[in-house]
């Protein structure tokens, strides 16, 4: 096995470094170091720029046998009229629900075999969701088996979509399943690793197709990725300049995606040596992790945030704390503001919070500032990979976000982990 070795000098220099001609700390996109090591029992992922945390995710070592993504041959146990679904036997004993609206077709029988996917993991009491429209997904694009349309990230600029959309018009004529363009598509400038990957997911997807007729019931015909390797493949290649692990078979796993799914990617993965520390400590992961789960986050003007998540939805307040410019109240208030609307930013990535987010600015009477700091705001979520939307600012001066939701909290996976040691 050959290992790409990080030197001590690398080890000091950490994720701050930054070559001549690369983008400054003002820069709206800085690359930084992608980290994944053991904690507690479980896989971290971590992503940090400028040393600062800015996402992460715990996913256990071993992939579930029914995670998300699973394509399997199903046994339909019956179908409910009344609330428009049926029932489907993915195992003895473990069933899942298929609304009639993720069926491709005719409705299906009691006893009768049919191929789903797991679009959606059980929730406490309710069962995991199914389709029968097969997807696979790649760091670029999502291939659909039935639904045969042609999509965009919505978070495309107009300029993205048109390009792609004319640079894939001769090669989308003649492909098989629907098309969508994941924001990863949108960073590429040769559309030729988007192209190999299209021909890759193809070839995948029709192989699945082809060895379902001779299967039996129960077979799995497809296991998803585990998550590490999902969690870094959807994250923006630009975000990060390194991929540093300090575990021999995640190196080696990482290794070999990447070699098939994104060799431009391969001369990024590192692993870690360093037989006095341990890549968790060296980079203080564990102590970035635990001040993400404080409730209050300092900002470096004195001011701080005091997030409360709740049932319905996240509040968050923003004080001036130790911030003592009094010269020209409102600009000094504004200057809090602008401080904590980046730091908002980042804390509903890093905490992976969604639904709707209330922030309560410190008030600002100047309409013209009021205005600034919402476009400011919309700037930064607009490099967060999950769907945010900045809404208004409401008459009693509480800015609406929303932010669609993607797996669990960062707390609730956390708290997974105690239970895992």
């Amino acid at each position: 096995m050959a290992y790409t070795i990080i030197t001590e000098q690398q080890q000091k220099t950490g994720s701050g470094e930054q070559k001549a001609g690369a983008e400054t700390e003002t820069s709206s996109k800085i690359r930084g170091d992608y980290y994944i090591t053991s904690y507690k029992g479980r896989i971290l992922s971590a992503l940090c720029q400028n040393d600062k945390l800015i996402q992460a995710s715990f996913c256990a070592r071993e992939q579930q046998s029914l995670a998300t993504g699973t394509i399997l041959i199903g046994k339909v146990l019956n179908k409910l009229e009344n609330i428009q679904a049926v029932f489907v036997e993915l195992a003895p004993g473990k069933r899942g629900f298929l609304p009639y609206d993720e069926i491709t077709g005719n409705i299906p029988k009691q006893g009768e075999q049919i191929l789903v996917q797991i679009i959606k993991d059980a929730v406490k009491t309710k069962d995991p969701v199914l389709s029968t429209d097969l997807s696979i997904s790649g760091k670029y694009v999502v291939i659909h088996y039935k639904n045969r349309q042609f999509h965009i990230s919505k978070k495309a600029t107009p300029k993205q979509a048109k390009r792609l959309k004319e640079a894939l018009q001769d090669a989308y004529r003649d492909y098989p399943y629907g098309i969508i363009l994941r924001t990863n598509a949108t960073l590429l400038h040769d559309i030729e690793p988007l192209l190999q990957e299209l021909e890759l997911l193809r070839q995948k997807l029709e192989h699945i197709i082809q060895y379902a007729d001779s299967r039996t019931t129960y077979s799995v015909l497809y296991q998803p990725l585990n998550a590490y390797i999902e969690k870094l493949r959807d994250t923006y290649g630009l975000d990060y300049q390194r991929v540093v692990t300090d575990d021999p078979a995640i190196y080696q796993s990482l290794s070999d995606y990447l070699r098939v799914y994104a060799p431009e990617e391969v001369s990024k993965l590192l692993l870690f040596e360093n037989k006095s520390m341990s890549l968790l400590n060296f980079y203080k992961l564990g102590e970035k992790i635990e001040n993400a789960l404080c409730k209050n986050v300092w900002l470096k003007c004195g001011g701080y945030l005091v997030i409360e998540p709740t049932e319905s939805l996240t509040a968050i307040d923003v004080n001036t704390g130790k911030y003592t410019e009094k010269k020209d109240r409102e600009q000094a208030v504004f200057n809090v503001n602008i401080e904590a609307a980046k730091e908002v930013a980042r804390q509903l990535r890093l905490r992976n919070l969604s639904g709707m987010i209330l922030v309560d600015f410190i008030n600002m009477k100047d309409a013209e500032y009021n205005q600034a700091l919402l476009d400011l705001l919309r700037d930064y979520v607009a490099f967060d990979p999950v769907q945010t939307n900045v809404i208004d600012m409401t008459p009693l001066g509480l800015v609406e976000i929303t932010r669609k939701k993607i797996n669990k909290t960062l707390r609730e996976q956390y708290n997974e982990t105690d239970t895992n040691e």
